[in-house]
């Protein structure tokens, strides 16, 4: 078992598509997030989230807050797809500020990436 686990909220499935890459390079464990426990997510040192952006909101972010107080000693990697630039850093502060103000702990250290375009052009 890994100590990795990677969370995801897919709607069209191009989350879901990176998810699945990002378990296999890191020998991950992959869960969608809906399905996860809280039980569960205590055998892991980190979790990696990635959602997609509608309106700077993050999908599926809520059911992982739900668990925050779980995730607080873990290392939180998140990963949101969409149009956004990846390299915009005003974006992926103003997103983590958001959140912030209804988790500050859970957000100290988190990092924050976006991957931008279909997940079919971007990885062979």
């Amino acid at each position: 078992m890994s100590n990795i686990i990677v969370l995801y909220k897919s709607k069209y499935g191009f989350t879901k598509r990176y998810a699945e890459w990002i378990a296999s390079d890191l020998k991950a464990d992959l869960c969608e997030v809906s399905e996860v426990t809280a039980r569960a997510l205590d055998k892991y040192s980190t979790v990696v989230f990635g959602g997609s952006l509608y309106i700077n909101r993050l999908s599926g972010i809520n059911t992982l807050l739900k668990y925050q107080r779980r995730l607080i000693d873990k290392k939180i990697i998140i990963f949101t797809c969409g149009l956004s630039d990846p390299n915009n850093e005003r974006a992926q502060k103003e997103l983590k500020m958001q959140y912030a103000k209804k988790s500050p702990v859970f957000w100290q250290g988190t990092l924050i990436c976006s991957i931008c375009g279909e997940a079919s052009i971007m990885r062979s």
